[in-house]
């Protein structure tokens, strides 16, 4: 957490009431000590005084993740941020993460929209990885679980747009590259806990898309796994059983904690 004075930065604004950088870190103070609508306030008034890639993209971000009535404009604006075509991968993959909250294979439902939405999706997932390819080693060793993410929701978009083996070629991919980690010493950058925590996610997805296609051997095959895994929460195994008739399997799943 960044130690600031508010007070003196309240000052500091007094004197100089148009200075972006000032309010931007005004309200980064508020958003991580939260005082009503405060952080975005000072986000706001650091975007009206200067719409930069970065002032932009603030505002998208915390519209995006923390006033939801608000989802659609921080879509537009993180869409308005990349039209002055920044340099660094980030703003292209937190445009296509907006727009992949709900692409997700989830358990309760899919998000149908339409072919261009999850096209879109696809899009800005690429030059997301194309960006961080060309970003430096060290900065790329720092956040490893990147291109992951975007491989994952390419795979999920390529899912609900039928793709299936488009979909599979890129979670195979997800989970080569988690393996990959394993062998690599990112030391406190990444802990195992975070790392088996993407690949049960990535293998929940992997799973249901061969639930999806009907390939039952691959499903059980996967689950099995799931099961060993540190962070196998039971009754996304019984579900997934549920799914594919084996209602015994199931049911063991379930243990009194759930009832």
């Amino acid at each position: 957490m960044t130690d600031y004075d508010i007070d003196e930065l309240l000052e500091q604004l007094g004197q100089h009431p148009d200075d972006d950088n000032l309010l931007a870190i005004i309200a980064l103070y508020y958003i991580e000590n939260p005082e009503g609508d405060k952080d975005l306030e000072y986000l706001e008034k650091a975007y009206q005084t200067n719409p930069s890639i970065e002032n932009t993209h603030n505002l998208a971000f915390q519209l995006n993740r923390e006033y939801w009535s608000e989802e659609k404009r921080g879509i537009e604006l993180q869409k308005q941020a990349l039209l002055l075509q920044p340099q660094s991968y980030y703003p292209y993959a937190s445009y296509a993460q907006m727009l992949s909250f709900d692409v997700g294979l989830t358990d309760d439902s899919f998000a149908f929209k339409s072919v261009e939405h999850y096209q879109e999706v696809i899009k800005y997932c690429l030059i997301a990885m194309d960006k961080y390819s060309n970003a430096p080693l060290k900065h790329r060793q720092l956040y490893p679980l990147i291109p992951i993410g975007l491989y994952n929701n390419i795979a999920c978009s390529c899912t609900m747009l039928d793709d299936y083996d488009r979909a599979l070629s890129y979670f195979l991919q997800c989970i080569q590259l988690l393996e990959n980690l394993n062998s690599y010493d990112f030391g406190a950058a990444i802990s195992q806990a975070i790392l088996d925590d993407e690949k049960y996610k990535l293998l929940l997805n992997q799973t249901r898309l061969y639930i999806l296609i009907g390939n039952r051997q691959q499903a059980l095959m996967l689950l099995s796994q799931l099961q060993k895994n540190t962070q196998c929460d039971n009754l996304d195994i019984a579900n997934l059983y549920a799914r594919i008739g084996e209602y015994e399997l199931a049911s063991e799943m379930v243990s009194d904690n759930y009832i």
